[in-house]
């Protein structure tokens, strides 16, 4: 809901959502530490404001169509 209100916000548009039945296999709940990152590969994020995150990403997706490049996931990189 914090991301779904905060894109109303950035856009100032109301977001249509509904609530569904979860997937199989999905988690019931997700969450974020920074820790692991940091212990492993000396990582630390420099914001945490989820405002600024989406605001971040809608200029680097720009940026991406501007340039033409095309975004690949982990997923699909090997």
């Amino acid at each position: 809901m914090e991301i779904i209100k905060s894109l109303e916000k950035i856009f100032k548009k109301k977001i249509k959502f509904k609530f569904s039945h979860k997937r199989s296999g999905d988690n019931p709940r997700l969450f974020c530490d920074t820790k692991k990152a940091k212990k492993r590969i000396n990582w630390n994020s420099k914001n945490s404001e989820i405002t600024k995150i989406i605001k971040d990403e809608i200029y680097w997706y720009k940026f991406l169509i501007k340039n033409k490049i095309k975004r690949k996931l982990l997923s699909e990189q090997k």
